[in-house]
């Protein structure tokens, strides 16, 4: 009879052992299913800021772009060509028409602020 409780008692203590070792084995689990998912986590985040990281650079290059575009000497000439174009009349033949004339087409360049290089 003693027999038999030790051996029941052995056999109590083995399940629980295998017990405590299934929790064990699940939380073992659980612990690594949570760090795939935190490493998964940052992963996306690090794609993510990399992501801003080249969407800003390809903004900064096409404001650069824009800005030496709209700089270029030759595109400049022909914005401002085309401006005057549209205001000045042609030369008058009259040789004493010429200083009013050079005035009003002076008078445009200020209005359209015309630099200086560009005044022909």
């Amino acid at each position: 009879m003693e027999r038999q409780r030790n051996e029941a008692r052995e056999k109590e203590r083995e399940d629980r052992e295998k017990e405590r070792e299934l929790r064990q084995k699940e939380l073992d689990a659980e612990r690594d299913k949570m760090m795939q998912t935190d490493q998964l986590a940052a992963q996306q985040l690090e794609f993510e800021r990399e992501k801003l990281k080249t969407e800003a650079k390809l903004k900064e290059q096409e404001i650069g772009v824009k800005e030496r575009a709209q700089n270029d000497e030759m595109k400049l000439s022909k914005r401002y060509g085309d401006a005057l174009a549209q205001v000045i009349s042609l030369q008058p033949e009259e040789v004493t028409d010429l200083p009013a004339y050079f005035r009003g087409i002076e008078e445009q360049f200020k209005k359209l602020n015309v630099p200086r290089k560009y005044q022909a």
